[in-house]
This record gives C-alpha cells, sequence and structure tokens, in this order.
C-alpha cells in the first residue's frame, strides 16, 4: 500500500512541477511520511522514476498486445485506445520530461526506446506515426494532455484502424 501511495504521490508531483523539480522530500511530506521512511521503500527518486515508468511499461505492452491482434473488432480497437491514451495523459510527465528521465536513469532510456520500438513495430505506420506526433505536439507543441486532446486525438487515431 505505501509503496502505490508513494507512486501515485510521485505521479501528480512529476506532473505538477516537472521531474527536476521534486525530490523525495517533498514527496514524503506531501503524504506525511518521513524522508526516511519513503527511503524504506525508494532508496532514490532514480527508483520512484523507474518504478513508474513500469508502470507505463505494462500498459503500453497491454496496449500493444490488444490492438495487434489480427482478429479485433473496430469497437475493442476504440476503447483499448481511449483508455492507452488517457493513460499517457495521466503520466504525462514521461512524456513531458523524457530527456530528463533518460538522463537521469540508463533502466528508463533502455526501456523508452523498447517501448518506442515496438510501437513502431507492432501497430501499422500511420497509426505509429500519428500517436508519435500527437505525443511530440502535446510535449512541445501547442497542445497539452487534457481530455479534450486525449479525445480529439482518440477520434483522428481510430481513423487508421485496419
Amino acid at each position: 500500500m505505501k509503496k502505490t501511495q508513494i507512486l501515485s504521490e510521485s505521479k501528480k508531483q512529476f506532473n505538477e512541477l516537472g521531474v527536476a523539480n521534486v525530490t523525495i522530500r517533498m514527496v514524503a511530506k506531501s503524504i506525511k511520511m518521513s524522508s526516511g521512511n519513503l527511503n524504506y521503500h525508494f532508496k532514490k527518486r532514480k527508483d520512484i522514476l523507474e518504478g513508474l515508468f513500469e508502470e507505463i511499461q505494462a500498459f503500453e505492452n497491454d496496449f500493444i498486445e490488444a490492438v495487434s491482434d489480427e482478429n479485433i473488432s473496430v469497437g475493442r480497437y476504440k476503447k483499448v485506445s481511449l483508455i492507452y491514451m488517457e493513460k499517457m495523459a495521466d503520466y504525462r510527465f514521461a512524456w513531458l520530461d523524457h530527456v530528463q528521465l533518460a538522463r537521469e536513469s540508463d533502466k528508463i532510456k533502455k526501456l523508452q526506446k523498447a517501448l518506442f520500438k515496438n510501437r513502431i513495430k507492432l501497430l501499422n505506420k500511420p497509426s505509429a506515426s500519428y500517436l508519435t506526433q500527437w505525443l511530440y505536439s502535446c510535449s512541445v507543441g501547442s497542445q497539452r494532455f487534457s481530455k479534450r486532446t486525449v479525445l480529439s486525438c482518440h477520434k483522428e487515431f481510430i481513423k487508421y484502424y485496419n
């Protein structure tokens, strides 16, 4: 329970303040825990980031597996892709601060590359391209990760369904 609470609060703070601006002390204070107690669960901030990125890897792999099924129905495709995009927005710090994350952890850097390659390999090319463009646009462009942009992107994304 404590690890889940720590990861949840950390994700919230990384989303609000950016990866570089969040410390273990800040996370501990926000959940009314001592830094020492938090260090029992996660020795370094990098360990928290890696734990969150493992969560990202899990939902990304679930999505890729679901949409890679040759027999997936249009309805199922719409459902799993919307869930996936909502989760991407929920972990927006990972896309907004992807360079910072790669600098802080070689493990995350390897996971980032693997996820990107997997997405390109297993999605059809237009879907993978559109998804990557949306992430890029939300990360550095004029769009923001919000319910509205997720729904707008999803509407466009499903056009690429085979």
